[in-house]
């Protein structure tokens, strides 16, 4: 009886197909690896992967500033705002960055606003809140995202909403003016009097601190100074030469201010134990203003973020530190502040007022508290 055969296993098919074509096998091994040693050298030693990443990332910017300029053209034309609307939709539901913390992070923020500010324009409430909730969600730790939000609440009439959303703004950013202004509006408005000293004596304590400037001719001294509407004395080491001319200039940066003293400190001496000399400038100087306007006791009520108070040419016998005596104001406008200066008289708090008018000055900028820069 003759012996059956045992049916090929995968094993002896995969031994004879590599025995027939070993050397073509050899060949492809071996130019698959130059092929991978050449890309691997590319991308580290050209910059090749990152080139290749930037063109495609490239790709997505070019779509997002070709959407940004069609809303730009729409204008307040329902008809193009629809289009522009329908192709942020489909760049929204095709775009790549879905966390934070993605390389096109910015530019998925800046899709989300675009297409939820064509809502508000089109009166698409439910499309708008929906998009701008989605916007949040991205970024919770971004309180611009949570202002916008809050603004389209307002707009669409639901006040507890924007509310709540504007508080959001400001456990984040505790001194956001806009904010500030828009609460107490609607607060204002239902003549909420209690709720508006609230906010406004919120946004009076928040902590601020500001970076000012003192400079001579070329070299300065900066501080950081609390913006709380008090008095604050600063000192730092700057290194004047003797009975050397220069432009002395106190550069706020848009806050407003009330200058108490500049004293510049003369340098120790060996084998000298008098007292050390100091040169002190006050509100009997004459100062000049720019960037803003000067008031009584060298007031200085900031229009803009190159404020500054200046005082002409001073040679002092050689200056080792300089010592300031200011207080720093929060930027305020002047309907706010007579909002809330209503609504301390309207509630008998008097004292409050007092002290709030002490520490408040009508002026400054968005950059002086509430916009900083990247």
């Amino acid at each position: 009886m003759a012996a059956a055969h045992s049916p090929p296993t995968f094993d002896r098919i995969a031994a004879s197909f590599i025995q027939r074509n070993e050397r073509r096998l050899i060949v492809a091994w071996l130019a698959g690896c130059v092929v991978l040693v050449a890309v691997v050298g590319w991308a580290i030693a050209f910059g090749g992967a990152e080139h290749a990443i930037e063109a495609w990332d490239g790709r997505w910017t070019t779509r997002v500033d070709r959407a940004a300029a069609l809303v730009r053209s729409a204008g307040k034309s329902k008809e193009q705002l629809a289009l522009a609307a329908a192709e942020l939709e489909t760049l929204d539901h095709d775009f790549p960055a879905q966390f934070i913390k993605h390389r096109l992070d910015r530019e998925r923020e800046h899709v989300l606003g675009l297409l939820a500010d064509c809502y508000v324009e089109l009166g698409k409430k439910s499309r708008a809140l929906d998009t701008l909730a989605r916007l949040v969600a991205f970024d919770p730790k971004n309180y611009d995202n949570h202002f916008r939000l809050a603004e389209a609440q307002r707009q669409f009439g639901d006040n507890d909403a924007a509310r709540k959303s504007y508080e959001d703004v400001l456990a984040i950013h505790p001194t956001h003016l806009p904010t500030l202004e828009a609460l107490i509006g609607m607060a204002d408005f239902r003549s909420l009097y209690a709720q508006v000293v609230d906010d406004y004596e919120h946004y009076l304590n928040a902590w601020l601190l500001a970076r000012i400037r003192v400079s001579f001719g070329e070299r300065s001294v900066e501080f950081d100074v609390p913006v709380d509407g008090r008095e604050h004395v600063v000192e730092g080491v700057i290194d004047l030469p003797e009975h050397r001319e220069d432009t002395v200039c106190i550069e706020t940066r848009g806050y407003s201010a009330r200058l108490g003293k500049l004293e510049l400190v003369a340098p120790m001496r060996v084998g000298v134990v008098a007292p050390l000399a100091v040169n002190s400038f006050d509100s009997k100087e004459t100062w000049q203003a720019s960037g803003g306007k000067l008031a009584h006791e060298v007031e200085l009520l900031a229009s803009g973020p190159d404020s500054r108070i200046c005082i002409g040419e001073i040679s002092p016998p050689g200056v080792a530190r300089a010592r300031l005596t200011i207080t720093l104001f929060k930027a305020l406008p002047e309907d706010t502040w007579k909002m809330a200066a209503k609504a301390y008289c309207n509630r008998l708090e008097l004292d409050k007022l007092r002290e709030a008018e002490q520490r408040s000055r009508v002026g400054g900028c968005l950059q002086a508290g509430s916009v900083f820069g990247d």
